[in-house]
């Protein structure tokens, strides 16, 4: 009993951070590019997002690296025998009006 209660607020717990994350924000990085090179990565501001984007895509990654190209950041995910590109930026400041 308590492990199909901890299964139920696990899957729970997973729909409210998916909640959390907009849907917007997901198509945004889709459109930033394609993820087959450093020159086409997705640009995201944070590891969160590539996680998500992931997720999202129903993708789970074997492996984690992190590049340095011209002085700018990128990750590199496996998926299966797929490397998936990621390109860090920043996030834009506020503007106060």
């Amino acid at each position: 009993m308590k492990t199909l209660i901890l299964s139920i607020l696990l899957c729970f717990s997973a729909l409210i951070t998916n909640a959390n994350f907009p849907l917007e924000r997901i198509v945004i990085i889709q459109n930033s590019g394609d993820g087959k090179s450093a020159t086409t990565a997705y640009e995201v501001y944070s590891i969160e997002e590539e996680y998500k984007l992931l997720e999202h895509l129903k993708l789970k990654p074997k492996m984690q690296m992190l590049f340095i190209i011209d002085g700018k950041y990128y990750d590199i995910l496996v998926v299966g025998k797929t490397n998936i590109y990621f390109k860090l930026i920043p996030k834009p400041k506020a503007h106060i009006v």
